[in-house]
C-alpha cells in the first residue's frame, strides 16, 4: 500500500533515490517492530532467525517487484540504476531495523517499543545535529544512506562513498545483532551491558572521526582544504588557493562593499566577524560542502559558502541571511517558523537586483505576462518549492522589499520573529497583497512576454521527469565532451533526450553533433523539436543555436532572420548583445563561420579585428569575458581601446557598463568608476536599466574610495 501511495508523489514515482529511501525508512521501522515483537512473545531461538529471514524477504521483495514494475509497465528512467539505489540505500534497512529492534527490546523488555521509538529519534536527528554544527549540507544517514543537501543539487547516483558507508552499517549493525541474539540465547557469557555500552561507543567514535572519514565535514576539514585565509574589518576569509590572488581581492572588497550597503539597509551590524568560505568550482564545494549548484548561508553559524565563479551574483545575497541573525529566531536564528518565503525574500529584498534587473521589474513582468503567483500560498511553506524557483524568490523578494519601503524595517523585523502580519502592520495579508499588486500594476512591464518566459518558463524538480537520472548521466556526458568523446557524448545526450524531452540534453546532443561535423543532422534535430519549447525560458537559446547551425550551413539569409528575431523579442541582456554581434559579423559571412567554429583564442582575436577601426559595442562583454578565459594580461586588453569611448544610446552604455565590472575584477578601480560614470550619460524611460547603471556607478565610486586602504591593511598584514 505505501508503495502504490509513492506512485502519487513526484520524485518517488519512478525507480530510484527517493523510492528507495522512503522504503528503507519503512522498512527500519518493520523489522524493527517485528523483531521486538518476537523477542517479548518469547519465541524460541531457531525459530527468530527463520521468522526474520522470512519477513524481511518479504519486505524487501515488495517494493523491488513494485520498482521493477514501474520500469517495465510505467515511467522508466534507468533500472539499473533505480536497482543500485534499492540494493545500497533498501536492503541494508532490514538488518539496521533488526538490530535496532534487539537493542532496544534488550534495554527494556516492558518498554521495547518505546525505547525503540526514542533511538529511530536520535538517530534521526544526527543529520539536524551535523547540519547545525558542521558547515555541510549533505549527510550520511543509516535509515536512507546518503541525503545530497539541497533540491538544487539533482545529480545523485551510487557511487564508492555510499556503498563504503552502507558496508559500515551492516557489518556495525549485523555485528552488534549477533552478539545481542547470543546473549538472549545464552551462547556467550557477556553482559548485554557491555555489548550495548560497546556498540553506543564505537557508534560515538564514529561520528568523531567522520569528518576524517569523508562522512562530514568540520570547519577544520574545510579550513584544510580552503587553506587560504584573510582576515578584513568584517569577514574572517578561507579560500582556495587555486584562485587567482587578483580575483580573491576583488572579492574581498565586495565583501566590504555589501557589508557596508546592508549595514544601511538592516539598520544594524552583526555582533561578529562574519566567516565567509570561497571554493574554486562548483565541483570543490559540492564535494566539501554539499551544494554544487547553490550558494548558501548559515545564520547560526555566521558563515556564508559561495563560488568565486559566480560569487559577484550571489555573495550580497547570502550576507544579507546572516545579517537576518541579528533579529532571527529560534537555535537557527531565522524566520519565525522556518518560513522559507521570509528568510529568502529578506535576502532578495536585501539583493534586490536579478541578473541585471531590479526584482521589482521582473515582479511586474511576471504578473503583467501570465506568469501570476499569490503572495498567501507563496507564504503557505509548501508553495514556496512547488514551482519555478525564480517565480518564488522574485515574488517574495519583491513583497518583502515593498514591505519595507512603505513600512520600514523595524516593523519587518518584528515579522520575521513572530509571523503575524496583523500584530506587525496592523493590516492582513490579503489587504498588503492588494497593495503590492496595484504597484506591480503601475510599473511598465505589459508587453514582455519573451522576458517572462525567459526568467519564469522553467520546471522545478518536482516537475521534471527523471531529474536525478538524467542529471547525473549529463555529468558523463559532458565529461566526454570536455575531452573531445563528442560521438560518445551525443549518444548519450540523445539517450537521455528521448528519456526527458528537456533541454540540456538537447542542447548537448546538438553541439556533439556540430563538433563531429554533422551541422544538417543538427540543424534537423533542432528545428523539428524547437516549437516543443515554445514558451519556455529555453527556446530563445534554441533560437540562437538554430541561427549559428544556419550560418555554418551558409544559410545567411536564414541566420540574419533569426539573429534578428532574438532582437526583437529581447528576453535578456546576454542574448540581446550575442544577437546583435553575430548579425554584424553576418556582414562578412566568412569572418562569423571562422568565429562560431573557432576557440576561445580565434573567438578573440576576430573581436580585437573587428574593433580596430570602430568600436562593435556589442562585443565589449564578450571580449571581457574571453580575456578572462585566456587569463590575458590586462594592461594588453586596454590597448586595444586607443579611440574614444562614447555612450549615446543602450548598447553604448550596457557596453561601458559591462567594462566598468571587468576592470573592478582586474583592482583597476579608477577607470571602473570612469566607466561607471560614462555609462550613465545614457538615460531613458527605461527605469529599470537606470537603476542598474546607478546602482552599479555607486558601488564603482566606493571601490575608488576605499578599495585601496582596504586592500593595503591585507598586505600589511600578511
Amino acid at each position: 500500500m505505501f508503495d502504490l501511495l509513492l506512485l502519487f508523489f513526484p520524485l518517488s514515482s519512478v525507480f530510484g533515490y527517493e523510492f528507495s529511501a522512503l522504503n528503507s525508512i519503512v522498512i527500519v521501522v518493520l523489522t524493527g517492530v517485528f523483531t521486538i515483537h518476537l523477542y517479548r512473545n518469547a519465541v524460541p531461538d531457531n525459530l527468530i532467525s527463520n521468522r526474520l529471514t522470512i519477513t524481511s524477504s518479504i519486505l524487501l521483495s515488495i517494493p523491488l517487484i513494485i520498482g521493477s514494475l514501474i520500469s517495465i509497465f510505467g515511467l522508466s528512467c534507468s533500472f539499473t540504476d533505480g536497482l543500485l539505489f534499492y540494493i545500497f540505500i533498501t536492503i541494508p534497512a532490514a538488518v539496521i531495523g533488526c538490530s535496532l529492534g534487539l537493542i532496544s527490546f534488550s534495554i527494556s523488555k516492558k518498554f521495547g517499543y518505546v525505547v525503540f521509538s526514542i533511538l529511530f529519534l536520535l538517530i534521526a536527528l544526527i543529520p539536524a545535529a551535523e547540519i547545525y554544527i558542521f558547515p555541510q549540507v549533505y549527510f550520511y544517514n543509516p535509515f536512507i544512506g546518503f541525503f545530497p543537501g539541497t533540491i538544487y543539487d539533482e545529480a545523485l547516483s551510487i557511487n564508492s562513498s555510499i556503498i563504503l558507508y552502507r558496508f559500515i552499517n551492516l557489518f556495525y549493525f549485523g555485528i552488534v545483532f549477533i552478539l545481542l541474539k547470543k546473549f538472549h540465547s545464552r551462547k556467550i557469557n557477556f553482559s548485554k551491558w557491555i555489548i550495548i555500552s560497546s556498540s553506543a561507543l564505537s557508534a560515538v567514535i564514529f561520528l568523531i572521526a567522520s569528518p576524517y572519514l569523508g562522512f562530514s565535514t568540520s570547519d577544520s576539514t574545510l579550513q584544510t582544504e580552503l587553506s587560504g585565509y584573510i582576515e578584513t574589518e568584517h569577514f574572517k576569509i578561507h579560500y582556495s588557493e587555486k584562485i587567482e590572488e587578483k580575483l580573491i581581492y576583488a572579492a574581498i572588497v565586495h565583501h566590504e562593499y555589501y557589508y557596508n550597503e546592508l549595514s544601511g539597509f538592516f539598520n544594524i551590524k552583526p555582533k561578529e566577524k562574519i566567516t565567509s568560505y570561497i571554493f574554486s568550482s562548483s565541483h570543490q564545494k559540492g564535494k566539501l560542502f554539499g551544494a554544487e549548484n547553490a550558494d548558501v548561508a548559515k545564520p547560526w553559524l555566521n558563515q556564508i559558502y559561495t563560488n568565486i565563479n559566480n560569487y559577484s551574483l550571489t555573495l550580497k545575497h547570502e550576507i544579507a541571511h546572516v545579517f537576518t541573525r541579528e533579529f532571527g529566531t529560534g537555535i537557527f536564528k531565522i524566520a519565525d517558523g522556518f518560513n522559507p518565503a521570509l528568510i529568502e525574500g529578506i535576502a532578495s529584498a536585501a539583493d534586490p537586483v536579478y541578473d541585471e534587473n531590479r526584482i521589482e521589474y521582473l515582479a511586474a513582468v511576471a504578473y503583467q505576462n501570465g506568469y501570476k503567483a499569490s503572495i498567501q500560498n507563496l507564504f503557505g511553506y509548501v508553495n514556496f518549492f512547488s514551482g519555478a524557483s525564480t517565480l518564488s524568490y522574485i515574488y517574495s523578494g519583491a513583497f518583502v522589499k515593498f514591505l519595507i519601503d512603505n513600512y520600514g524595517i523595524v516593523k519587518f523585523k518584528k515579522l520575521y520573529s513572530n509571523l503575524d502580519f496583523e500584530n506587525a502592520y496592523k493590516k492582513s495579508l490579503p489587504e498588503l497583497e492588494k497593495e503590492f499588486y496595484s504597484i506591480i500594476k503601475s510599473i511598465p512591464a505589459s508587453g514582455k512576454e519573451h522576458t517572462a518566459h525567459y526568467y519564469f518558463g522553467r520546471k522545478s524538480i518536482f516537475q521534471k521527469v527523471c531529474p536525478r537520472y538524467v542529471a547525473d548521466r549529463m555529468k558523463e556526458a559532458a565529461e566526454l565532451f570536455s575531452n573531445n568523446l563528442f560521438e560518445e557524448s551525443a549518444g548519450i545526450f540523445s539517450d537521455l533526450y528521448k528519456v526527458s524531452a528537456s533541454y540540456s540534453p538537447l542542447i548537448g546532443w546538438i553541439n556533439s553533433l556540430e563538433k563531429i561535423n554533422e551541422l544538417n543532422k543538427a540543424d534537423s534535430i533542432l528545428t523539428s523539436e524547437i516549437e516543443g519549447f515554445k514558451n519556455s525560458a529555453y527556446y530563445y537559446n534554441l533560437e540562437l543555436k538554430l541561427a549559428d547551425l544556419s550560418a555554418l550551413q551558409n544559410n545567411s539569409a536564414r541566420a540574419e532572420s533569426l539573429y534578428s528575431t532574438l532582437i526583437i523579442q529581447n528576453p535578456e541582456r546576454r542574448l540581446f548583445y550575442l544577437s546583435n554581434l553575430r548579425k554584424n559579423l553576418l556582414s562578412n559571412p566568412a569572418r562569423l563561420k571562422i568565429y562560431l567554429s573557432g576557440n576561445e583564442f580565434n573567438k578573440y582575436i576576430i573581436l580585437r579585428e573587428l574593433n580596430k577601426t570602430s568600436y562593435d559595442y556589442y562585443s565589449f562583454p564578450v571580449l571581457a569575458d574571453l580575456s578572462c578565459v585566456l587569463k590575458e594580461d590586462f594592461d594588453l586588453f586596454l590597448k586595444q581601446f586607443s579611440h574614444t569611448i562614447i555612450v549615446r544610446d543602450y548598447s553604448e552604455a550596457y557596453a561601458v557598463y559591462s567594462l566598468s565590472k571587468f576592470f573592478a575584477e582586474n583592482l583597476d578601480f579608477n577607470r571602473a568608476s570612469k566607466m561607471a560614470a560614462l555609462a550613465l550619460r545614457y538615460r531613458n524611460i527605461d527605469q529599470n536599466f537606470t537603476y542598474i547603471l546607478e546602482s552599479n556607478f555607486k558601488k564603482m565610486e566606493w571601490f575608488r574610495l576605499n578599495a585601496e586602504k582596504i586592500l593595503n591593511k591585507i598586505s600589511n598584514a600578511e
